[in-house]
């Protein structure tokens, strides 16, 4: 049994003698089975169900009737509130994801009231409704590429089969929107520009190899629903960029980074530019939107012209 199992039993063993922990359900890479499953460098990443999960978010205590604690701390987690994550002994990492109990069990009556008299649920009030409804749609994004029931003392689980896959459509921004976007990367790739120039290094390099990158990122994600679709998988955060980028975005990646050095920074913000410019240019053609052709040729000749200023 590997040490991450073993860790496992640990986490149900807490959990079955903790009174207001009532189920315990794997999500992630972990519960994954054929979407890129989890390999030895995954984490841990669980849905607890609890009466009480402040009381879980807000301490550690806790964590020393699991294993021994190395790091811990809070993260924003995708429900809204907080996750826990945690570094065990042994370079075991796991997040602790904890959703009130009662919450639950309200989801799943207004669930069984949904699929046996849906006209019933126009009695809920509407706000009431809007935020169950999008709680049932967060959980759907949660379990949809699989789950995994390690405990559940009273049944809470038994609707996750029920619940509806969460179809999550990437949004393809309008022409104004692009427009935007676009006037975003070239004012500040000429931003970057005056800032090496000037030798603030730091900043120039964060412009580079940061922000610059970023909008190249969202960019090729663009280019990649253009080409397949609104419901073509570019994951979240960057997650298998490799996998659903543009292979030519995908080849260039080496040269567009840069070390702390002035040289090596003016090279890589022109080749950030360059891959910027093919990737928008191709997304604009398969959108049907006007590229503006004339604010990336007048931007690159004004950072040309600044980086070679001595």
């Amino acid at each position: 049994m590997s040490a991450m199992e073993k860790l496992k039993q640990r986490i149900v063993a807490w959990a079955d003698r903790t009174s207001d922990v009532r189920a315990v359900i794997v999500i992630g890479s972990r519960a994954r089975v054929n979407d890129r499953p989890a390999d030895e460098y995954s984490d841990l990443d669980l849905l607890l169900l609890a009466d009480h999960p402040a009381r879980y978010i807000h301490s550690e205590e806790w964590l020393d009737a699991i294993g021994t604690p190395v790091v811990t701390f809070l993260e924003g987690a995708i429900s809204g509130s907080k996750e826990r994550r945690v570094l065990f002994a042994d370079a075991l990492d796991v997040d602790f994801n904890f959703l009130p109990a009662n919450q639950w069990r309200w989801l799943n009556r207004y669930m069984r009231l949904k699929s046996q008299s849906p006209f019933l649920t126009k009695l809920v009030p509407a706000k009431l409704r809007r935020e169950i409804e999008t709680g049932i749609a967060v959980l759907g994004s949660v379990v949809k590429r699989g789950y995994s029931v390690l405990l559940d003392k009273e049944g809470l689980t038994q609707q996750i089969p029920k619940i509806p896959p969460h179809r999550r459509m990437n949004l393809v921004p309008s022409e104004p929107e692009a427009r935007n976007a676009i006037g975003d990367f070239w004012y500040h790739a000429l931003w970057t520009a005056k800032k090496l120039r000037r030798g603030e290094l730091l900043v120039a390099k964060h412009g580079v190899d940061g922000y610059l990158k970023m909008r190249l990122y969202r960019a090729a994600e663009i280019l990649a629903v253009a080409t397949y679709g609104p419901e073509y998988d570019t994951w979240h955060d960057l997650r298998f960029f490799e996998q659903w980028a543009d292979p030519t975005t995908v080849a260039n990646l080496p040269r567009l980074y840069a070390h702390y050095d002035e040289g090596e920074m003016n090279r890589a913000l022109l080749a950030t530019m360059s891959v910027y410019g093919r990737v928008t240019r191709d997304a604009f053609s398969r959108l049907g939107y006007q590229y503006p052709q004339a604010m990336e040729d007048e931007v690159t000749r004004l950072v040309r012209e600044c980086l070679d200023r001595r």
